[in-house]
Formats: structure tokens, sequence, C-alpha cells
């Protein structure tokens, strides 16, 4: 995936680039790494299908250390301290929802984070 990104950055011929449906964790990611690029994203389309848009910014270029070579130079034991310390972070975590039609199925919309 960052390989096809800093490809796309570095081609002055594209402003703008869609990419294959992806699942909404695989976009989450495409989002992640586009923005540390400086790109603009717009997703499309419904599930499955639902793919990224990739734009071109003024802010659009490649970041000083690329995720590849961050992973490389990462230990196994500070990726799960990394881990462990997201699990942690992520349990104190709170929802707050506003504007929610009565009746609505919130366990329909909240499936995705059932763990």
């Amino acid at each position: 995936m960052e390989r096809d990104l800093v490809a796309f950055v570095v081609d002055p011929s594209q402003r703008r680039k869609t990419l294959a449906p992806q699942t909404s964790s695989q976009r989450a990611l495409m989002h992640e790494l586009a923005e540390a690029h400086g790109l603009a994203t717009s997703s499309t389309g419904h599930e499955p299908h639902r793919c990224l848009q990739l734009i071109k910014t003024a802010a659009t270029g490649l970041p000083t250390r690329s995720l590849m070579a961050t992973a490389a130079a990462t230990s196994r034991e500070e990726v799960a301290a990394m881990a462990a310390s997201a699990q942690a972070a992520a349990s104190a975590w709170s929802l707050c929802l506003v504007d929610v039609v009565p009746g609505t199925n919130i366990h329909y919309y909240l499936r995705d984070w059932a763990g």
C-alpha cells in the first residue's frame, strides 16, 4: 500500500487517484498514510465496494520517514508494548451518541467494534 501511495505522490501527471475497494480497516490505514503524505482523501461507494480517492494538495510530499522504515527499525518488544498500551487506552474510551432517532438499532451500527 505504501509503495503505491509513494508512486502516486511522486508522479507529476496524476492529481487524483481512486483506489480499489477496501475493507474499512484498510481504508482507515490509507487515510492515515495519506495524511502523512499531505493528501486529501474521500471515500466513495457503498460496502463492500467502498473505495478511497486520493487528491494531491499543496502540502503533498514524502514524509521524512516511511512507515516501512519505521516498522523495520521497531523491535517486536516495542511493538508489543505499543499494542498493550493502545489496548489499555481503548478500554478507557467512552462513546457519546447524540441526535439518535428513537428506535434506532444501535447494535447494528456498533457491530464493527464488537470484540
